[in-house]
């Protein structure tokens, strides 16, 4: 059900707040590309971006539509074509292991919303949203069956009221952007970092 009054609650907003919640989404989840060049060398994916850089990089793309208002085509053409790069390749380059399949999609956001700033289709900023979900079964997951240890078939019953949450955290981001209440959105988004379980 929230599922579903999330991406109506999209359809509803303009441009300009559509932006506004997908940088929402994107600020909970970008810390979690930091480690990403402890495990890999991101110039076997792209020798134009040097080796330890990769993250510097993610965020430097991110400032950038945070910061600069009607960006070029080419600008946004530019920096997707990095960011395709950016998104962990874990079939061919990279290992497929947990904390790579988890910063390919914060990377994955992050492509999603310059093609929404390039495309203006409100497909991508739900497609946003539904990639903080991945992360968080992505995260849960390795967390269910390495600690908790218990049967496959109790995953969906684990994970449930943590995408519950996830949905209604969203729910709620979407009053404040209609609200205009910048502070308390940026306090919400702070207080609800999507991080590795302890």
């Amino acid at each position: 059900m929230n599922k579903k009054l999330v991406q109506e609650s999209i359809s509803l907003l303009n441009f300009e707040k559509t932006k506004e919640f997908s940088f929402f989404c994107l600020d909970r989840i970008i810390d979690l590309y930091a480690d990403v060049d402890l495990n890999i060398d991101i110039s076997k994916a792209d020798k134009n971006i040097q080796k330890g850089t990769a993250f510097l990089t993610l965020k430097s793309i991110y400032q950038f539509l945070k910061e600069t208002n009607n960006p070029s085509v080419a600008e946004i053409k530019n920096r997707i074509n990095i960011c395709y790069s950016l998104i962990l390749d874990v079939e061919d380059i990279f290992d497929n292991d947990v904390p790579n399949t988890v910063a390919s999609l914060v990377a994955q956001g992050l492509d999603y919303l310059l093609n929404f700033e390039l495309e203006k289709s409100e497909d991508f900023i739900y497609n946003c949203s539904e990639n903080n979900l991945e992360i968080l079964n992505q995260l849960n997951s390795e967390y269910f069956f390495k600690v908790i240890n218990c049967d496959e078939e109790d995953l969906d019953d684990f994970l449930d009221p943590i995408f519950e949450s996830e949905y209604k955290i969203q729910l709620q981001a979407f009053d404040l952007i209609k609200e205009n209440k910048k502070d308390e959105l940026n306090i919400l988004a702070g207080n609800t970092i999507i991080s590795k379980p302890e």
